[in-house]
């Protein structure tokens, strides 16, 4: 997880877009809250910068 962080600080990619959180099977409430705070973030910080810069 450290290296794909440092990745995405070199490729000037927000490194807050990434998270690893360990869930059992067994705990679907956890999930869906994690699941639910992490969207939240996501959207609060809005457009990634560096998309404007890819062409396809």
């Amino acid at each position: 997880m450290a290296i794909v962080k440092k990745i995405f600080d070199t490729l000037g990619l927000e490194n807050d877009r990434l998270r690893l959180t360990w869930i059992s099977a067994s705990e679907g409430n956890k999930f869906a809250q994690v699941g639910t705070e992490f969207t939240k973030q996501i959207l609060e910080m809005g457009e990634n910068p560096t998309k404007k810069h890819i062409f396809l």
